[in-house]
This record gives C-alpha cells, structure tokens and sequence, in this order.
C-alpha cells in the first residue's frame, strides 16, 4: 500500500481519502480515478480544493495511465460553496487546482455524471478530454453574480471551441445541455457509463495527453461584435462586457498570460458594488423558494383562454402538469387554441421548445366549453377580465364542480380576495396567484393569501411556484398588491413632473440608462393607456379620487391615443423608430428640464415611499421580498439589487431628502430607519430574528 504524507490512507487497498473526506483517490486498469464527495451538490469549497490538490499530489508517486476526475450522486459540480462568498480567499485557490489539472504529464477525463457549472465547469476544461451522461449539462453562469469565471473559463473554453461560441456561452451565463455541449465540441461524447468510457478513452491514448485545440471560425471577428452590440443594446452591468474582452484575446495570449489577466478582473469584480448587489439578489431568490415542495398535481384548469390564460396553461404544461382551458363558446375557444399556437410557434423559433414539443402542446392542453372529467383536477385557476361579480361567479361553479380537495386561485391584479371568496363554502383553499404577462415567460408568481386561506394551501402554492420555475412572493391584500401598488406610485410621480418640469421621453431616457428595459412612458404605450385609464377611473368611482387624480394620461385617452394599438400614445408609432408624439409635445414646457439624475432620484424615492408603507402594513414581509418582485415583475434591473437595496446603497437620509423636495411626506417606517441610520437590509435581520 502506498503511504500518504498529505493525506489518510483508507482500509483498502489501492484506495486514498484527503484529508477533508471531500475527495478520494483509487486506482482501477492502472488508470486514476478522483471522486469529489462533497455533499448533493459536490460544491467547491475550501476543504475540497484542499483534498483535490492532495489527491493530485500522490499522482507524483504513481505510475498510471491517466487520470479520471469524477464525482459521487447526480451531479459532477453545481458551482462554488456560496457560504464562501463575500469571504477573503482561502488556500488553495480555485485557479491553484485548476492550473495542478493542466500541468498533469498524462491524458485526464472529466466524467460528467450531472451538473458542470461554473467552477465545475472549469474544473472539466481543465481536462484533457470531457465525457458526459446525457442529462449533463454544463456552463459559466458567473455573469449572472456580477463576476467572470475566475479559473480559466475565459481562457480555456475558446481554446476549445472558438470565441464566438464561448463568449455566447460566458456572456449570456446560460448553462447548455450535454447534446449541444457534444454538437460545439465541449465535450467529447455522451456516455450512459461516463468513466468507463473515458477508462477505454485514456487506454487509446497511451499515456500521451492531447495537444490543445484551436479551433476558430473564418467570421469569428464579425460574431464576436455582434454580441458585443447585443450586450451594448441589453446593459446587464460591467461583467459581461469585461468577460467578452478577454475572450476576445484568449488566443491571442499565452496561456499564462490570459489566465493572469482573468484573474485580475475577476478580483476586480468580486469587491463591486454591482457583484454585491448580485449576491443580495441571489440569496433572496434562494430563500423564496428553499422551503417549497414540488405539489404532485393530478390535473389542472384555467379558466379564460386570454392571452393571460393560455400563458398560464403553457407553463402549467411546460412543467409536466396535464392542464385544460375553459372557455365560453365556440368562438372564445377557437381564439384560444389560435392563442395556443402562436406561443408554441415562438417557444419553438426560440430554442425553449423543441418544434415536436410545441406541437404537441397544441393537442395536449384541452380547450373547451365544458371541463373534461372534474375529478381529476387539483387546482383551478381563474384567469377573466377585472370584475369582481364575473369572478365571483366562476369561483362559486367551481366549488360546486371540481372535488372539495382541489384548489381553487384567481389571477386578479387588484381586487381583494376576501370579498371575492365571500360566498364560497370552503374558503381556506382559495387563494391568488397572480402571474406576470406574459405568463409563460416572467418569472414572478406574487402569491396573495387572505387571511381565510389554509396553510396547506400556502404551501402547495409555494411548491406550485417552485415546480413552474418562478419566483413566489408572498402579499398580503390590498389594492394591486405588492407590485401593482408600488407601480401607480411610481407612475403617478413620473405623470406629476411632465408638465412643468420634463418630458416623457426624458423620463424614459433616464430610466433605460439607470437600466430599465423601459420607462414607465413606453411601457403604458406597449399595454395600452387605456389599462391604466381604467383603473383610475375605478379608483375614482369608488370614492378614492385622490389616488388617482388627472393627469396627461387621461387626456390621451379622450382622444384616443391609446399607445402601439393606435399608432400613437406618448410616442407616434407612424414612424420608425418611433418619435414622440406631437399631440403630447404641444402639451410640454420648452424650458429647462431636470437632469437624468434628478429624475431617476425621484422615481427611486417614490418607489420605496410606497414599499416602506408596504412593509409597515404587513403587505410584504421583507424588503428583499420588495425587491424580488420589482426585478422580476417590473423590470427594475437586476444588478443594481432590487430598489430597496439601491435605496439602501444611496443612503436612506437621501431618499428623505428627495421625498421633501418632491412635496411628499417621507411614511412613519421609512423615517424611522432614517432616524436609528439604519437600513432596509438591517430591517429584514431584525424581521428574521424576531
């Protein structure tokens, strides 16, 4: 038996275990084989490169043909520990490890039994060769915390399949399926017995790593500026940029060299204020859905075959879930599956469906004027137009029809769901879920619970959430709920300023620079004036005229300019690209105009104006809540952490002082963080301990 100086030796024969107990070294047909043991996930942590490195270092005294670098349960490496993260370096480093793999004098193999993402991934292009099972997949999300990979990503992935198709990869932070990973050359073949095959595939070799790739495409110059336009068009913070650069260069360096220069930037990256943001946003998206349980759900119905529904009823598919839309007629039902298939043309145009998937959806989700066999569906979603008498109705003929287990939800964007549950018999398995347009794409599930909703109930949605891949927000009732609320709140302070002070197109300007996908101007052109002309107008017949008092908006509409639907709203849409409006432009001052500074300062104080009351009533249980659904709700951009946490980030002092020049009262919660100077992070501890 071979001694090891740095590391326990196990009681058989032939097989080593680090230190840490995160790695073991055995020896099979003279070839090495590395398990990485940490947990479900194998995270890499300090421990475990600590125990890699070990396990390596005995190679020196073993003559073998190569090396297989593996790991136990169903997945090869999910990604760093995250419990590390925000922590000084700890020895070894990532890029110590990863370099220990490329000096190796023999052929190596990563087999890929699952998950390959950032560091993992790293770890297996730092291998001679890759080979995968088909459920694999791969790829470098660090974009996506603000960072670059750090240990080689940039550096050895173009080496291995071009640029192009490596900063695709890094900059956009989407991990690929092991088949497209095989087709592009990053990994070697697909195996249902990945380290068999890479035992037969080191044996081919005979003790003789293969020579570097270098492959690149004739246009690869011009691919790599189309996505440097592309990021240009989309500002999702410095990272991408910074990690497109480098790929750029990567084979135009040594190897050392580039690998240095990685280095430096992810450092770089590491301490900002944008990665920090990241990080904040990550943990709360992790905490939403940590506790949640996939619901096994026999059958679900959507009632209304709208845009809104047949989104619902794609992603209730897309999820495994067998679904069913109800419709009124003939007509409404022919509508729907139209509907149905335009979605499934895009989804498949996209990639996100394969076109035989799509097109089975088509056949699979059944739209009709009755609901095939009842006794199966376990929830049932209402999805109709905003009436409270509509809804109530629908809601009462589902309690009578569907199984007394089965769980009743609205999709409501405003009204209160204990008097739209009024006259139901069981009203603790009523409950909200409002989803985002479009259903099948946004990530955001606000979950609306009223106080007679059942905790059995709040947990399958959680778990529903969950299995359809969203973000569940809990909010409590009120008038639009968490998002829609904060939104008139912000809209109206906007509409409050153009008429003195700016223009709608300078609002937009600012926001979009700040990072918006869209000003809050566009963004009412693209659903229509009149949604939000509508809902000031109940607001104002039901004695609430001072939340929804006149504006710019309302003289729009009563002449018809309702946005893209009529050709011009606050832009004129007759024009390409589009201009704005002359009708509006005859309305504005031609005076001087706030900065874009100023207007985004205002737009930010608003916006946690109305959050710090959201979070005094109860509405939202945590700021980070706050932030999750106006990122994922409302477009408010990612990497600047969610409005509470850049409110935090300018200093809530300053919010104050942007609430008294806007002539607005700064709302009891938020002055008395201002007073203890303490911020919205610090509120959320407080809510977590108490």
């Amino acid at each position: 038996m071979i001694q090891m100086e740095t590391a326990d030796v196990a009681d058989e024969e032939g097989v080593f275990v680090a230190p840490g107990k995160t790695a073991s070294l055995t020896v099979h047909q003279n070839v090495a084989i590395l398990t990485l043991s940490n947990g479900r996930l194998n995270l890499i942590s300090a421990t475990l490169r600590q125990d890699v490195l070990a396990c390596l270092a005995i190679l020196t005294d073993l003559s073998v043909d190569g090396l297989i670098l593996t790991a136990s349960g169903d997945t090869f490496v999910a990604g760093a520990d995250v419990s590390e993260f925000g922590k000084p370096d700890v020895q070894p480093t990532l890029p110590d490890v990863v370099k220990s793999l490329c000096d190796l004098p023999i052929p190596s193999v990563a087999a890929l039994n699952g998950l390959a993402l950032g560091g993992g991934c790293e770890l297996a292009l730092a291998c001679t060769a890759r080979i995968a099972t088909a459920t694999a997949r791969v790829g470098l999300p660090e974009v996506t915390l603000g960072l670059i990979p750090g240990a080689g990503g940039t550096q050895l992935l173009p080496r291995l399949i071009g640029r192009p198709l490596a900063a695709e990869i890094i900059t956009s932070g989407q991990p690929i399926d092991a088949t497209r990973a095989q087709n592009i050359g990053l990994i070697d073949a697909i195996s249902s017995d990945p380290v068999s095959q890479a035992i037969t595939w080191i044996k081919a070799q005979k003790g003789v790593a293969r020579a570097a790739q270098n492959p690149e495409a004739d246009n690869a110059e011009v691919a790599l500026s189309e996505i440097k336009e592309k990021l240009a068009r989309r500002y999702t913070g410095a990272a991408p940029l910074k990690a497109l650069h480098l790929v750029e260069r990567a084979l135009s360096l040594p190897l050392a060299e580039g690998l240095q220069a990685e280095r430096e930037v992810f450092l770089q990256l590491k301490s900002s204020p944008e990665t920090t943001a990241l990080r904040h946003v990550f943990f709360a998206e992790r905490r939403a859905v940590k506790t949640s349980q996939k619901p096994n759900l026999r059958a679900a119905l959507v009632i209304g075959g709208g845009t809104m529904g047949v989104g619902i009823a794609w992603t209730l598919f897309a999820a495994g879930i067998p679904v069913q839309i109800l419709e009124t007629d003939g007509d409404a039902v022919a509508r729907a599956r139209l509907k149905l298939q335009e979605i499934a043309q895009t989804e498949a145009r996209s990639g996100r469906f394969d076109v035989d998937k799509a097109t089975d959806a088509i056949a699979a989700i059944h739209v009709a004027e009755t609901i095939k066999n009842p006794s199966a569906i376990g929830l049932a979603i209402e999805a109709i137009y905003e009436n409270m008498d509509a809804k109530r109705a629908v809601l009462e003929r589902l309690e009578a029809a569907l199984p007394t287990d089965a769980i009743l939800a609205t999709n409501t964007s405003y009204l209160n769901l204990s008097q739209m549950s009024e006259n139901l018999k069981h009203r603790d398995r009523f409950i909200g879920l409002h989803f985002f347009a479009p259903a099948h794409r946004m990530k955001l599930l606000e979950v609306v619970v009223p106080p007679e909703s059942s905790g059995q109930v709040v947990h399958k949605a959680y778990g529903l959430a969950k299995r359809l891949g969203k973000i569940p927000v809990r909010t409590g009732i009120c008038d639009g709920f968490i998002g829609n609320r904060i939104l008139k709140r912000y809209r109206s302070a906007m509409e409050a300023i153009i008429t003195d002070q700016t223009t709608p197109w300078a609002i937009d300007t600012a926001l979009q620079e700040f990072g918006f996908a869209l000003g809050p101007f566009a963004v009412q052109d693209l659903s229509g004036l009149d949604i939000s002309f509508a809902n000031r107008e109940r607001l104002r017949s039901v004695g609430r005229a001072q939340e929804a008092p006149p504006c710019l908006g309302d003289d729009l509409v009563a002449v018809g300019h309702l946005g893209r639907k009529t050709g011009e709203g606050w832009y004129d849409y007759a024009q390409k690209p589009p201009q704005p409006s002359s009708f509006v432009r005859g309305m504005l001052p031609s005076g001087p105009l706030l900065t874009s500074d100023v207007i985004v300062a205002r737009a930010l104080a608003a916006i946690t104006a109305e959050a710090s009351d959201i979070l005094a009533e109860g509405i939202a249980k945590r700021a980070a809540h706050i932030d999750l659904v106006l990122i994922h709700g409302y477009g408010f951009p990612r990497w600047r952490g969610g409005p509470l946490f850049a409110s935090d980030a300018v200093g809530l002092s300053k919010i104050g002082d942007d609430l008294r020049t806007m002539g607005q009262p700064i709302p009891p919660l938020l002055r008395q963080l201002i007073d203890a100077n303490i911020r919205f992070a610090d509120y959320d501890a407080q809510q977590e301990n108490s």
